[in-house]
């Protein structure tokens, strides 16, 4: 048992930390963190192309295409245009200025 490669916008990819799993995560040194990843968050995700691990997906709707797809998977999510359209559009929607947030004092 193996990885299985996943096809995307007609190009054959398999996972390279399968291959590599300890060679490319220095990450923090602590073996309980061996293989974890810091999601970001959402905000501003508009400004943030390229998207996935490896930068491989230019767009928003890349992106959705690739989960709508299954990832390679069997596992579509059989989304309409409608409904891809309406998530890119909601991924768009947190595009924004960060709110400046003053640091409490201590009373004097």
């Amino acid at each position: 048992m193996g990885w299985k490669p996943y096809y995307y916008n007609e190009v054959t990819q398999t996972f390279h930390s399968f291959f590599h799993p300890t060679a490319q995560d220095s990450g923090t040194k602590n073996k309980k963190d061996k293989g974890i990843f810091k999601t970001p968050g959402l905000r501003n995700i508009a400004l943030t192309a390229p998207y996935m691990h490896d930068g491989s997906l230019k767009t928003l709707e890349e992106v959705i295409d690739f989960y709508n797809y299954g990832c390679g998977d069997d596992t579509e999510l059989d989304l309409t245009l409608q409904e891809k359209g309406d998530l890119v559009a909601f991924l768009k929607a947190l595009t924004g200025e960060l709110p400046r947030i003053e640091p409490p004092g201590l009373s004097q």
